[in-house]
């Protein structure tokens, strides 16, 4: 059996943090971003929303916190482990 925790959806695509068997999954596509200026090649978040669920989700799997920023120079949001000022973590 397995239920929705929390979802985001942008009215075409959705994504969700499922539970299945007592365990945390992530059901949704996720993307590597592929900026050619960085050679950056960390996940990429079109909506900080979906950013912000992967994030809860890393926490609540495995124990990881996250915060989630916007690239200017990829134009795209990603996730950071590192401390730094203005930093929103998971609640």
């Amino acid at each position: 059996m397995e239920r929705v925790y929390k979802s985001v959806t942008d009215g075409r695509r959705s994504w969700s943090i499922i539970i299945k068997n007592n365990k945390y999954h992530f059901r949704g596509e996720l993307c590597r971003c592929d900026c050619l200026w960085t050679g950056c090649k960390k996940v990429k978040f079109r909506y900080m929303e979906v950013a912000e669920l992967y994030s809860r989700y890393q926490f609540m799997k495995f124990d990881r916190q996250h915060t989630v920023y916007y690239s200017e120079d990829c134009g795209c949001y990603h996730l950071r482990t590192n401390r730094g000022d203005g930093i929103r973590w998971v609640r």
